[in-house]
């Protein structure tokens, strides 16, 4: 007899080959508890840390507007008396305005959103690992059932209705 595989065929199944498609579906099936729960618990993580660095660009993006506006509102005589108190005031809060921008730039980068996300990409999509696994439990499946149901009777088939 010829072994199947992990695809599903029309060969049918040794007593040795479904044993081992049992153990590999037994192996699959923990990988894939194994994946789902890591994927489930760093996802949300990589999530929070999107939306964050999300939130953050648009508070740079207001610091950047209050300092756009900040510039229409400095003295004509800026350049020329720097020492004026009405330019020392603007001076000091255009300053003030440039470093909170610093800090929200600071605190974006001290954001490591790149930290799992490779992993999580691994996990993800069609070609990810859990469709995979997802893939090779439904073929071992396939396999082990077509191997039960040729081994089934005709009448457990419903080929052969019971006549009264």
């Amino acid at each position: 007899m010829t072994e199947a595989t992990t695809s599903p065929s029309n060969l049918p199944v040794t007593s040795a080959t479904r044993d081992k498609l049992i153990a590999e579906l037994a192996e699959v099936r923990e990988k894939l508890r194994i994946g789902t729960a890591r994927y489930l618990e760093i996802a949300p993580v990589i999530k929070a840390k999107r939306l964050a660095k999300e939130n953050l660009r648009g508070r740079i993006y207001n610091a950047d507007e209050r300092i756009s506006a900040h510039f229409d509102t400095k003295p004509r005589a800026a350049d020329y008396l720097p020492l004026d108190p009405e330019v020392v005031e603007w001076n000091v809060e255009h300053e003030r305005l440039q470093a909170e921008r610093q800090l929200l730039i600071d605190e974006i980068r001290s954001i490591n959103s790149e930290e799992n996300t490779f992993e999580a990409i691994q996990f993800e999509g069609p070609f990810g690992i859990l469709a995979t696994l997802q893939l090779a439990e439904g073929n071992l499946l396939a396999a082990l059932e077509r191997d039960a149901d040729q081994h089934r009777s005709p009448f457990e088939k419903g080929e052969i209705s019971s006549v009264h």
